[in-house]
């Protein structure tokens, strides 16, 4: 389980970025977090990873506050997918080899290259495999990442905005691909986004966030209309269809 409790945070004493909130992420669900851009989703991530050390409050995980975990026990917890992937000259193996540092402090074995070959396999990558890693499409590169997060075998995988830059396409594989390893591999999801829709629609939890503060958190079918127009500060409707309800603005 992993606890925020009364977080504050101020990168300038006048103007708080997060307000005294509290609540808990679901193990094995995909926790989605929204809100209009500067209400606080991405300095949150970077709270729980320890990026930010400066905050008010306490982030536990199993019981445990995360300032008093070692880097090499918290890189054991989470794996990280940032809004930004620079990365160049590398192969798209060798790249997923690099998941398993974590756990072998910079040594690979014949079971890491089994675990990345088993991936590999598991997820149609084989066509990209030898290829490098700026070769690749947006769609690809954010599969890519997130197949290295999975090899690195933490228990949660902490996403900031893995769809913008995306089109539609891209976005629907994405998303299914995490739907898909959060069932299968029994992982954690934390996941930023502005999408509505695509959030309502993959999201067992979500957590609405305005100005700082926290306005909603947990089971999506209990998110209310005036909810959602009282974040976004404009009309939002959800409308049931053949697939589902959906977010209409």
């Amino acid at each position: 389980m992993l606890d925020v409790i009364n977080l504050s945070f101020s990168y300038k004493k006048e103007e708080k970025i997060l307000k005294n909130v509290s609540f808990n992420f679901y193990d094995n669900k995909t926790n989605i977090i929204l809100g209009k851009n500067g209400a606080g989703k991405t300095t949150l991530l970077k709270c729980i990873l320890n990026l930010i050390k400066t905050y008010n409050g306490m982030i536990k995980i199993d019981n445990k506050d995360i300032k008093t975990l070692k880097d090499k026990e918290r890189a054991h917890y989470f794996s990280y997918v940032s809004q930004n992937i620079t990365l160049n000259n590398l192969l798209v193996y060798d790249f997923l080899l690099l998941g398993r540092i974590n756990t072998n402090e910079f040594k690979t074995t014949d079971e890491d290259k089994l675990m990345v070959d088993k991936m590999i396999n598991e997820f149609d990558l084989n066509d990209v495999a030898d290829k490098y890693f700026d070769e690749l499409s947006s769609g690809q590169r954010q599969k890519i990442m997130i197949c290295r997060s999975i090899i690195s075998e933490n228990k949660y995988l902490i996403l900031d905005e893995p769809l913008s830059n995306l089109d539609i396409d891209s976005q629907y594989l994405i998303m299914n691909f995490l739907d898909k390893l959060k069932k299968e591999k029994n992982i954690t999801l934390i996941i930023t986004m502005h999408d509505l829709s695509m959030a309502y629609k993959f999201a067992d939890s979500l957590f609405l966030f305005k100005e700082g503060n926290i306005l909603f958190s947990g089971d999506k079918e209990k998110i209310t209309e005036e909810i959602l127009a009282n974040i976004y500060d404009t009309k939002v409707k959800i409308v049931d269809d053949i697939d589902g309800k959906y977010i209409k603005i």
